[in-house]
This record gives C-alpha cells, structure tokens and sequence, in this order.
C-alpha cells in the first residue's frame, strides 16, 4: 500500500466526489469512506471495497437539515422533533426514502440511513458538495475502523481511495447510534 502524499480540502475533494471517487474524511468517531450517493458506480466501487451485500443500503451524512430533502419526502412533525433532539450528533436515523432516490441506497423497507454530523470537517464537506455524501467506516470486512492515516492508508491504497480529507478525528469513542423512525434502537 502506498504512503498519504497530500491531504485535500472539503471544496477540494468535491472534485473527487462528482468524477466518482471514493474519498476518505475523519468523522466523530472513525476515518469514513465515502462517494456521491447518486453515482451508481462509485456506490458499487465503494460496496466491492467494503465487500457488502446487494441491498444492504447505505448510511448517507449530512452536513445541513435542509439536505434531508434531498433524502426523505414529507416528514411528519413529531419525526422531525425527534431528529432535532439528536442532530446534529452522532445518531443515524432510519427513514422512510423518498421516491426519487434510486435503488441502490435503500435499505429494507424502502428506507434511507441519515446521519447529520456535528463533525466540522464533514459538515464542510457536505456544504461543498451541497448534498449528502455516503458514509461508511473506513476498513475491511472484519477488521476494526482506520483511526489514523497509518490504519487508512494499511487497508486502502491511493488508486482505491485517491482522496483524504484532512482533518481530526472528533473524540467520540465509538460508531454512531441507529434508531428508526418508528422507535427501534438498530445500533446502540
């Protein structure tokens, strides 16, 4: 695997995001990988590096509550109350998708993951890219999540992930928590 050369800016590495890179970025807890939800083959890209299953759906980040939009259709009230007593932070909601979205990021249901990040560095990112990015932890099936650069760069070389965002990690000692709409904790 090859050594980090340079680190990108968030305006920067939306330049990787729209020609259907997969980028890295530091989040609150672990290094993400990440790629425009709406390119279907940076999504299958980033699924056979992460060996996932066909149908697993993806968690998408969000750096503003106005990018839900781009994600959910119509939220009832009480919903959008829930959301705002843990958003943003490190709680990723799953919703009920909007019909625009295409197949590939849903989960069971017809649902969508959000996560709206308090992590600067991603909430920069996604006002960049001015909608949400995918986002899954950075590092093999099995193996735990890149804390560092070192751990990063040991997983995925620079053809796999030819981005870096530069950044810190936000201290947070573990993953995200994943509740549905409906009440259920899938993640805790």
């Amino acid at each position: 695997m090859s050594t980090v050369t340079s680190l990108s800016t968030p305006k920067e590495a939306t330049t990787a995001l729209v020609a259907g890179s997969i980028i890295a970025y530091p989040t609150e807890a672990v290094y993400g990988l990440g790629c425009n939800p709406y390119d279907e083959v940076a999504c299958q890209k980033l699924a056979q590096l992460k060996a996932r299953q066909d149908g697993a759906g993806w968690i998408c980040v969000i750096g503003a509550l106005s990018h839900l939009d781009f994600l959910t259709d119509d939220l009832p009230p009480l919903i959008v109350d829930q959301l705002k007593c843990t958003w943003p932070g490190p709680t990723t909601w799953v919703l009920p998708a909007s019909p625009e979205l295409p197949q590939w990021l849903l989960g069971p249901g017809k649902t969508i993951a959000v996560r709206y990040s308090a992590h600067p560095t991603v909430q920069a990112l996604c006002e960049a890219f001015e909608k949400p990015i995918i986002s899954t932890s950075a590092n093999l099936k099995g193996e735990p999540p890149a804390l560092n650069l070192y751990d990063l760069r040991r997983y995925f070389d620079t053809h796999e992930v030819p981005v870096i965002v530069e950044g810190s990690l936000g201290g947070a000692m573990r993953p995200s928590k994943i509740l549905t709409s409906c009440g259920q904790t899938l993640r805790d």
